[in-house]
């Protein structure tokens, strides 16, 4: 799940009646069904009007004057995880034309009514389609709007390194153009996209060379590069070394770390007996 509802409930105000200001510890929403009024949030004073929507942080300081009947459905949400963007801004919203939040809102009024099994993980699946939905009819932040696409792109290229990624299809199914995408990339995770893949492709013949006694070329094969040759240009390039090279040194390495490591054992084991 993305939110975690915390309380939701309708009610019905008559005019000329208010509720001075206070704060939630959770995220709210009021859902104006019927009346008009005013409410603050923070220090922005808004008109409400049936179809409109308040969104309040947690902490933040509101209030609501009716100056007709009023009914309102109200919700408490908190965000769990960062699916949607860390920051819920204040304000007073419309709702479209299809009532798509007042809806989710009456479902969720019906589901803390009845009570039918399952009914908790309904409330925040609803919560959570419902502020997909705030968010598509009111827009993210830009950063949000960037971040996304490139954050399933690099999710692809974890998965699938090992195999043949074609970098400009990948910025197309992103909606960029290849320079784009490449620029956006490199901005956000600081390497162009394909030094990201050869970084993980490198990684991984590492630690094959470290850890296994396959040979270089199938090392090549597996790790994604079109010819051995290729793969220990790249490999020189990026690691200083060539693969045996590498492979050789690593060894003696790991073998003067576990000399060391018996040597101190010993050691110890002499002082034990003193």
């Amino acid at each position: 799940m993305s939110a975690r509802t915390d309380f939701i409930f309708q009610a019905w105000h008559e005019a000329g009646t208010s509720v001075s200001m206070h704060r939630h510890r959770c995220y709210e929403i009021v859902y104006y069904r019927q009346g008009r009024g005013s409410t603050r949030i923070g220090r922005a004073e808004y008109v409400y009007e049936p179809g409109s929507y308040a969104v309040v942080p947690p902490d933040t300081l509101h209030d609501e004057i009716r100056r007709e009947a009023t009914e309102v459905l109200c919700a408490g949400f908190r965000l769990i995880d960062s699916e949607f963007p860390s920051s819920v801004r204040e304000g007073l919203y419309h709702d479209d034309d299809d009532c798509t939040i007042g809806k989710l809102l009456l479902a969720m009024q019906h589901e803390i009514t009845a009570k039918p099994p399952l009914y908790a993980i309904r409330l925040n699946l609803c919560i959570s389609e419902l502020l997909v939905a705030h968010f598509r009819l009111w827009g993210v932040a830009e950063r949000d709007k960037q971040d996304r696409p490139l954050y399933f792109a690099r999710n692809y290229m974890d998965e699938h390194y090992q195999e043949r990624i074609d970098i400009a299809s990948l910025a197309r199914m992103s909606g960029y153009s290849y320079d784009r995408f490449r620029h956006l990339f490199k901005l956000a995770y600081g390497v162009s996209p394909l030094n990201y893949v050869l970084e993980r492709r490198i990684d991984l013949a590492k630690k094959q060379l470290e850890q296994t006694e396959v040979t270089v070329s199938s090392i090549a094969a597996g790790c994604g590069f079109s010819t051995t040759a290729q793969f220990c240009t790249l490999f020189k390039r990026e690691a200083g070394l060539s693969p045996l090279s590498y492979r050789k040194i690593s060894r003696m390495a790991d073998f003067k770390s576990s000399e060391h490591a018996s040597m101190s054992s010993r050691l110890m084991d002499g002082g034990d007996a003193l």
